[in-house]
């Protein structure tokens, strides 16, 4: 059903009737007739009919060809003439109009419909031209605005490599006005045989040719050095195929090519994180091994040393195997801190006042001839850390400056700074790649007076087992690396030969002061009356030792290898449990999963974790319930008591 509204403009009210009917019957909706070119004029402006039917005679001043021409110098309406003149004087003037139909009354009812029909179709492809024809002139617009302004450089020539137009990067780039190319031929301005072999091959095959990255060198200017491009050359062909010309672009890709060059180099760093990630990860799970077992070693050994008595020889020996062990474990630890396993605890922490309280300690590691000398700040700096960490990198600092120093008389200076990160020097910082990324940071200064450090050996001092004096010793300085990148630290070291030393340590400030509280807090009722531990852990060996250990505190102990077991004997003792300790790395069910377990048949019961691996390492992943304790392997039998005692007391 056609939808095209039509209006008919006729003098005589009988045809126009009939008009009217005819095309009504054909489904077309009509407008009201009109006899005027006044009244035509207003019905366009309110209606918008789709298709005009007007008759060349009307009443009043305007006839229909004057009513036409108004019509189309506001509207682009199709018209088509009804009338009973057909003198080739007044066709010709109607033609004028532009219609897109003339038919002679009286009419045909059936040439009337097609005239009609065909008008409408025409008008509907003559819009659509005209739609298009629009969008080629803003897309030609478009197109000139874009090559005037692109930093592409382009240049359109002729197939004899003539230029026919540049765009400004182009001249620019030439240091030219883009008038100066216009008729130049390519190769008089640039003579190239190569290229000149390229564009004759375009011309030749019709087919383009690019090229990605290739570098250029500037004579005139070395000091700009290597750039780097992209260019194309293009044939332009017509509807026929005949080629017309060239377009000839080239793009500037230096700052791309360097992105590239930064990316590999990111991603190569990126796989010696990961690397030293999953070393450290293998690190980790060999020193939790390693502890279990000199766990057992070393728990042994003093009950051992407790059941002897003093006068038998053998204890002696015993004791210096069990001094062995406990160094054995305190070296596990310091590869832990190298490692970034040992993470820090968030706590505000003056730096400047544990180094006054740990003042009596350096004065031991030091000899009578070696002087110390402070310079610590009366207030802060405040940096997150915590004591002992602070603690045991100045002890490793002043014990290498005092092995520096050696047998001869010398000074040491601690010193403690507040910097911006501008006073930060830039050379010989590790980690290399550290960028101070706060405004403020606090530094911790060790200075000697011993040999100093010559160049190639510089490079070397934060490598753990690194050392100039003999195999064996080396751990100290890796510590201190490993502790100030825990916590997005940095160290500078400045030596000269026989002019002394001075480490810098670079501590972020603490931005805020106030301690975090933990969430995860759990209220404790009645003291368990009962007189009975359950331990679990899936190391057979250690339950064993620590079986013993916990006997000869006077506890009743219940072992348990696995969650399963340990739920299935809480449930059955839970009356004569009054306390838990359990592993934290264990198959099927971790140290966490058993404890949430416990506590939610039982949220009273205090639970002590126990871990090789650092505590604050193993805290960040509390859940719901938090134990009431820490017991770090290996373990004496003082830290399993003093562990007890703050479980069960604190309950």
């Amino acid at each position: 059903m056609p939808d095209e509204l039509i209006m008919i403009v006729e003098d005589e009210a009988i045809i126009a009737v009939n008009i009217k009917n005819i095309i009504e019957k054909a489904g077309y909706p009509v407008l009201p007739p009109v006899s005027t070119g006044k009244a035509a004029l207003a019905l366009v402006d309110s209606k918008c009919p789709d298709l005009v039917l007007m008759d060349i005679n009307l009443i009043g001043k305007m006839n229909g060809i004057e009513t036409a021409e108004q019509i189309r110098e506001k509207t682009e309406i199709p018209i088509v003439y009804l009338t009973a003149h057909s003198d080739d004087e007044l066709i010709k003037t109607a033609w004028l109009t532009e219609p897109y139909g003339y038919l002679i009354k009286p009419v045909d009812s059936r040439e009337l419909l097609v005239t009609i029909k065909m008008a409408l179709y025409k008008n509907n492809v003559d819009k659509r031209l005209r739609e298009n024809e629009k969008k080629l002139a803003v897309s030609n617009k478009l197109l000139s605005i874009i090559l005037e302004h692109t930093p592409v450089l382009t240049a359109f020539m002729d197939n004899e490599f003539n230029f026919i137009k540049v765009n400004r990067a182009y001249a620019e780039a030439d240091l030219h006005d883009v008038a100066f190319f216009s008729g130049k031929n390519h190769f008089e301005l640039y003579p190239d045989e190569e290229n000149k072999a390229i564009f004759k091959r375009v011309v030749d095959t019709g087919e383009p040719f690019f090229i990605v990255d290739k570098p250029f060198d500037y004579p005139d200017n070395p000091e700009r050095g290597t750039t780097y491009w992209d260019w194309s050359l293009v044939p332009v062909k017509d509807n026929t195929g005949n080629m017309n010309g060239l377009v000839l672009t080239l793009a500037d890709v230096t700052q791309r090519k360097l992105m590239e060059e930064e990316k590999k180099k990111f991603e190569k760093q990126s796989w010696q994180i990961k690397k030293s990630e999953s070393l450290g990860r293998m690190a980790g799970a060999i020193a939790h091994n390693f502890n279990n077992q000199l766990g057992v070693v070393i728990g042994n050994l003093e009950m051992v040393m407790d059941d002897l008595p003093s006068e038998i020889p053998e204890r002696e020996k015993i004791g210096e195997a069990y001094c062995a062990a406990n160094l054995s474990a305190d070296i596990s630890r310091l590869m832990l801190a190298y490692l970034g396993q040992t993470a820090v605890s968030k706590k505000p922490v003056n730096l400047s006042d544990i180094c006054r309280l740990n003042l009596p300690l350096m004065q031991e590691i030091i000899t009578e001839k070696i002087l110390l000398e402070t310079e610590l700040m009366d207030f802060g700096p405040t940096i997150f850390s915590t004591s002992d960490q602070i603690k045991q990198t100045l002890t490793h600092m002043v014990t290498n400056a005092a092995e520096a120093i050696g047998d001869r008389s010398g000074n040491i200076a601690i010193r403690t700074k507040l910097l911006s990160k501008t006073d930060i020097p830039e050379d010989n910082i590790v980690p290399p790649d550290w960028q101070p990324g706060k405004d403020k940071y606090a530094c911790l200064e060790v200075t000697d007076s011993g040999c100093g450090i010559d160049n190639e050996n510089l490079e070397n001092i934060f490598d753990p087992f690194f050392t100039t004096k003999f195999s064996g010793r080396g751990l100290g300085l890796a510590v201190v690396f490993g502790m100030a990148r825990q916590i997005n630290g940095a160290l500078n070291v400045e030596s000269r030969i026989g002019a002394g030393t001075t480490f810098k340590v670079f501590f972020p400030v603490a931005e805020n002061t106030v301690s975090e509280i933990s969430q995860n807090t759990r209220s404790f009722g009645n003291i368990r009356k009962g007189n009975t531990l359950l331990f679990i852990d899936d190391e057979a060996m250690i339950r064993n030792m620590a079986s013993k250990m916990i006997s000869r505190l006077g506890y009743s102990v219940l072992e348990a290898m696995n969650g399963e077991e340990a739920i299935e004997l809480f449930i059955k003792h839970q009356n004569e449990i009054n306390c838990v300790i359990t592993d934290l790395t264990m198959p099927n069910m971790d140290g966490w999963q058993i404890i949430n377990a416990l506590c939610s048949i039982a949220p009273d019961i205090p639970i002590i974790m126990s871990s090789g691996y650092d505590e604050a390492e193993v805290m960040k992943d509390a859940q719901l319930y938090d134990p009431i304790a820490f017991l770090h392997k290996p373990y004496v039998l003082s830290d399993l008591k003093a562990a007890l005692d703050l479980a069960i007391n604190k309950s």
